[in-house]
């Protein structure tokens, strides 16, 4: 079911133009932020879409090291939650919206869980820099009308990996088997709804932090500290 659900959403994303997508995308966030400035709304769309169009890559590594006999249970259960957060039909961003828009929670969810189980996965498959600079990167596109749905998904993804992390050896396999089997039941919240209203009204960042321009480059600053660049599309995370 994990297959069946991931094969074709990683099509569709391989099969995005990426100039015109970058356009589309950049009117959707202008459209959710009218007060911020044109240099911003350019490098957070840039950046966004070149997260998104790295995604299929990323996750048929994941599929093949959830497949390999070399990978242990832990980090198999680990892959699993992974790609079921972010093969999830319930979007709180539909789809269908222009520039690939749609793929920000997906995407935002996927490496949200990736940092949440840094431990737990495959060596060289993420890191704590990465997924958390690309999450945050990603939350300035969430709607404001998604707050309490975000929220409650993030908060989701963060008890399940401190759960796993106490599950025994023998139940982890029973867990990735229920997982692959039906990744939509592991890991619904109890209430989706559709999460593109009020776009007038600035997006909401679930991770804190601030984004504001300084010259040329836009500055994403993280709460607690550290931060990226952007630039261009360019991410340099500092």
């Amino acid at each position: 079911m994990l297959g069946q659900l991931l094969e074709p959403m990683l099509k569709r994303m391989e099969s995005i133009n990426t100039q015109e997508t970058k356009n589309a995308f950049g009117s959707v966030l202008a459209e959710l932020n009218p007060n911020w400035e044109r240099k911003a709304v350019l490098d957070i769309s840039d950046a966004s879409v070149d997260i998104i169009l790295l995604t299929p890559a990323l996750c048929r590594i994941m599929w093949n090291l959830l497949n390999s006999n070399e990978t242990d249970w832990a980090q198999k259960t680990a892959i699993a939650f992974s790609l079921a957060y972010f093969v999830q039909p319930n979007d709180f961003i539909p789809d269908n919206l222009p520039g690939c828009f749609g793929y920000v929670d997906d995407v935002m969810f996927l490496r949200y869980s990736m940092l949440c189980d840094l431990k737990m996965l495959p060596p060289g498959v993420a890191d704590e820099q990465t997924e958390k600079t690309y999450s945050t990167v990603l939350s300035y596109c969430i709607p404001p009308s998604a707050k309490g749905l975000v929220d409650q998904m993030l908060n989701t993804i963060s008890n399940r990996s401190q759960q796993l992390a106490m599950v025994p050896p023998f139940f982890l396999q029973i867990m990735c088997q229920q997982i692959i089997a039906d990744p939509i039941g592991s890991t619904t919240p109890q209430a989706s709804a559709p999460m593109m209203q009020q776009r007038s009204s600035g997006s909401y960042n679930p991770f804190g932090g601030s984004i504001y321009s300084e010259g040329n480059t836009t500055v994403v600053s993280f709460a607690g500290g550290g931060g990226c660049s952007c630039v261009d599309g360019n991410i340099v995370p500092w």
